[in-house]
């Protein structure tokens, strides 16, 4: 009841519910979508029911799922799905490519460390360029050309001789605080810093930090590990363009300074006539060439 008194303000808070009915069963197919209005990405929040997943009414909830990012500026919808769930051969079929894989991390309780183990501090604005470089160094090319970093920083940086080391990107909610890391190797070990990092966090049971690591900073497993961490299931990254490039080809003529216009046509001018020496002789004989 309560989304349904507030569903006229989705243009608002940028999430929106599509219901596909079925014909003769009455069962229906539901998806729920987020966007933020600037964002260059969606995210698909739900897909409902699970027996659903192969009706074949699928691939038309999917399509307006996408038309309605895709007026709003969205170039691409990113699913998050179990590999193991029937949602993920679903989505393949319908076109969604896999361009990362991810385990995400319950953490409900930590120790707080000694304030001297870490120098971690919010991230500010002139933090950007650094928090840039950094992730460009760990991330896939394939993962930066879907996700966009336009948006400010929000989270945690560490910073050693005055080199950016590790940032730690953070969403906070009311039933729980999503935490992506990004470390780079020189950090290592990095065991007290990410406790320190947790413990500003301050999970408890109601309201856990969810750690979410990607394949290509994995090696942060084993911290987790000896902070009795819960792991989540493997879970693929997925992806369907709202808008395909088309290349398009503009011939402009363009001028060239101080150069006059050259003819078309060749013109024949006659060859100078050369007065030759007086002293040079010629043979009369009917041999000569």
């Amino acid at each position: 009841m309560r989304g349904a008194l507030f569903s006229p303000l989705s243009a608002l808070s940028g999430v929106f519910t599509y219901i596909r009915h079925s014909t003769g069963d009455g069962r229906a197919i539901i998806g729920q979508i987020a966007h933020r209005m600037g964002s260059p990405l969606a995210h698909c929040r739900f897909l409902s029911p699970e027996r659903a997943m192969n009706s074949r009414f699928l691939p038309d909830l999917l399509e307006g799922l996408l038309e309605q990012v895709g007026g709003r500026g969205a170039h691409s919808l990113v699913a998050e799905v179990d590999e193991d769930s029937p949602a993920f051969g679903a989505l393949r079929q319908n076109g969604f490519s896999i361009y990362a894989r991810q385990q995400v991390w319950r953490v409900e309780k930590v120790l707080r460390a000694a304030e001297t183990s870490s120098m971690w501090r919010p991230a500010l604005q002139r933090d950007g360029v650094a928090i840039q470089l950094l992730r460009n160094g760990l991330v896939p090319g394939q993962v930066q050309q879907i996700e966009s970093t336009a948006q400010g920083p929000d989270g945690y940086v560490l910073y050693h001789n005055q080199q950016l080391i590790a940032y730690g990107e953070v969403k906070r909610g009311p039933r729980g605080i999503w935490l992506q890391p990004f470390v780079s190797l020189d950090a290592a070990p990095f065991d007290r810093a990410l406790t320190d990092l947790l413990a500003r966090l301050r999970p408890r049971a109601g309201r856990p930090v969810y750690v979410c690591l990607r394949t290509y900073q994995d090696w942060l497993r084993n911290p987790l590990g000896e902070l009795d961490a819960e792991p989540g299931p493997n879970q693929a990254v997925m992806s369907k363009r709202t808008t395909v490039p088309l290349k398009a080809e503009e011939v402009r003529r363009i001028p060239v300074a101080n150069r006059s216009a050259e003819p078309t046509t060749p013109i024949h001018a006659p060859l100078p006539q050369v007065r030759e020496p007086e002293w040079i002789r010629y043979d009369q004989t009917p041999n000569y060439r």
